[in-house]
């Protein structure tokens, strides 16, 4: 990745804190080829039949969640996993009544844990990262056209819109999946609005009537059982107008194990303004 951006991004220096450095490697294709491109393709039909309305949405979610854990888990820190070693010093009278469980002292110790797989998780992410930027840097001006970015999306105006599909089906790199498609590594236009669009944060913005705030259900229900929106534009409009907005709403909570019981909660988020890091295009 540091040799990605100092030939693609002006990267002028870098200082290394902390590193996990591997000295040997493997083609990821020869690790993951067969889960993967089983899981793609499932994933892919689903998509070609949600056109129709025929698709099993469930079913698409847990093929995304499944393709997504791999590498969520190689970069998972295991420390939540560690080993508990156990000592039991049992008394002679402990022994004798057979009451081992009701008189021992015992003695926990935690034994550390390395994440092994660290570093495929981690050349995932990097891979992806690069990718991403291949896209970017076909835009006109590369990193200066991008209004917003998301895990795998890329949002630019509009008006760059025909030079970039240009330069995607240009590209003669071999080493990205570069082009507009539908195959792993692929890109495909799926929103195009015109008219006034809101990018925010992190999983928070407005295309057209498309709503995402992340953690912020899009609406709730009353005390007389009737449902609401929470979600609409003129949240967007009050935060980058510089208002900090409080939502506020109801919301389930359901135990399935032990007692089990659901219960109603009244809950409430705040949505900062930060209209220093807003801009418009």
């Amino acid at each position: 990745m540091i040799k990605y951006l100092f030939t693609n991004c002006n990267l002028i220096s870098f200082e290394v804190e902390r590193a996990l450095v591997s000295k040997q490697s493997v083609k990821g294709d020869q690790l993951f080829s067969q889960y993967v491109n089983t899981l793609f393709k499932e994933k892919a039909l689903q998509d070609t039949l949600k056109i129709t309305n025929e698709h099993n949405p469930a079913y698409r979610e847990t093929i995304k969640l499944f393709l997504n854990a791999v590498t969520g888990k190689f970069v998972e820190n295991v420390d939540q996993y560690e080993d508990n070693i156990f000592t039991i010093n049992k008394t002679k009278e402990s022994v004798k009544n057979k009451q081992i469980n009701d008189n021992f002292t015992q003695t926990i110790a935690k034994k550390k844990k390395l994440n092994q797989y660290m570093g495929c998780g981690v050349m995932i992410y990097s891979y992806s990262k690069r990718l991403l930027f291949e896209y970017i840097n076909l835009l006109p001006n590369k990193t200066d056209d991008v209004i917003h970015i998301e895990t795998d999306s890329v949002y630019f105006n509009r008006r760059h819109g025909e030079i970039f599909k240009m330069n995607v089906e240009a590209y003669t790199g071999t080493e990205y999946a570069v082009k507009i498609g539908d195959e792993l590594g692929n890109v495909k236009q799926e929103k195009d609005e015109e008219g006034v669009c809101h990018f925010l944060g992190k999983k928070f913005y407005q295309i057209g009537d498309i709503f995402k705030i992340k953690g912020i259900p899009m609406k709730t229900i009353t005390e007389d059982g009737s449902f609401i929106n929470l979600v609409s534009q003129s949240i967007f409009e009050r935060v980058y107008a510089g208002e900090n907005v409080r939502v506020e709403y109801i919301t389930l909570k359901k135990n399935l194990y032990g007692k089990t019981y659901v219960s109603q909660h009244q809950c409430h988020r705040t949505i900062n303004s930060h209209p220093e890091l807003y801009s418009e295009f």
